[in-house]
């Protein structure tokens, strides 16, 4: 959505536990991207607002909550 992000992880940790802090970090953004992201056209929101739906539509639990 045009940002960056940045995380600060506490205590030492080794190669393989930062790369997977890394991993779930990336999917959780793409999850937000996917639902959320006003620049991708295949993303939920992008859909919604293109839909000339009047009555209710259902959404992700990502886009919901």
């Amino acid at each position: 959505m045009g940002t960056t992000w940045t995380v600060t992880l506490g205590g030492p940790l080794d190669e393989a536990q930062v790369a997977h802090a890394e991993s779930i970090i990336a999917e959780i953004l793409a999850e937000v991207d996917a639902a959320l992201s006003g620049w991708n056209a295949a993303s939920e929101i992008s859909a919604i607002n293109r839909s000339a739906e009047t009555s209710w539509i259902g959404l992700s639990e990502a886009l919901y909550t």
